[in-house]
């Protein structure tokens, strides 16, 4: 099994590298790819079913793959100054743990302002409509102002994840309500 090669002359902006530190942590792609990891950890994490997390992650992924220039999850060569695809199995175990460990820092970041008395309050509230949540992500994808990226641009590349995050909401009520059925 060969893994594709990329010279860094050939990184686009919706690329996300693997790897630790400033290099890879502000690249515009690591950037957006982090914007869609924080709209979608509350609704990851409430997620009950595996299913339905690996649907989430999954559709994260399409989202980055499915930008224009079309996004690609990339990793350093160990020994070449090239950049190889890590495929599509390593790039959903890479979001899904980073869904988890931002969801931790956050979740400890919350917790520390609680216990110095700040008014810290958790945003879970726009997990229950996804309307509003979605718009939040098309607001926000690139998070940076002076990218020249519009809503229209960039909701090409939510559309995948918010309709599986629609599906799994629904599919939570209905189990909910299936189960209330049952009692």
């Amino acid at each position: 099994f060969h893994l594709k090669e990329f010279p860094p002359s050939d990184l686009n902006e919706n690329d996300v590298l693997c790897g630790r530190g400033a290099a890879t942590n502000n690249r515009t792609g690591n950037r957006r790819f982090r914007t869609l990891i924080e709209h979608f950890r509350y609704v990851y994490m409430s997620a009950i079913r595996k299913e339905d997390k690996t649907e989430i992650s999954r559709a994260i992924v399409d989202a980055v793959r499915n930008a224009s220039p079309p996004g690609r999850f990339l990793k350093k060569h160990a020994t070449k100054d090239v950049w190889c695809e890590i495929g599509d199995r390593k790039a959903w175990e890479k979001t899904s743990q980073t869904l988890r460990d931002l969801h931790d820092k956050a979740t400890q970041k919350e917790s520390d302002s609680q216990h110095s008395n700040a008014s810290a309050s958790c945003p879970t509230d726009y997990v229950n409509d996804v309307a509003d949540s979605s718009e939040a992500v098309r607001a926000t994808v690139d998070p940076l102002p002076h990218t020249v990226n519009t809503v229209e641009e960039n909701d090409t590349s939510v559309k995948n994840a918010n309709k599986v995050v629609e599906e799994s909401i629904v599919k939570k009520e209905e189990a909910d309500d299936q189960a209330a059925e049952n009692k």
